[in-house]
């Protein structure tokens, strides 16, 4: 029941990111969007890195 719960969570999940990222994608004119894309994924991995920081000072 828990794996049946957890697959749904993660399908229901993922699947806003895909429509939330082609939103996102539209926003910059088609000449700047491998930029925009590049600042984008920068972002979303400093983000990561943060979290990771805290979760590992939050659990230590």
């Amino acid at each position: 029941m828990v794996i049946f719960v957890n697959l749904l969570l993660f399908v229901g999940i993922f699947s806003r990111i895909i429509q939330a990222q082609a939103m996102v994608l539209a926003v910059p004119a088609a000449d700047s969007r491998s930029s925009f894309m590049a600042i984008n994924s920068s972002m979303q991995q400093i983000i990561c890195v943060v979290g990771s920081v805290v979760g590992g000072m939050t659990v230590s």
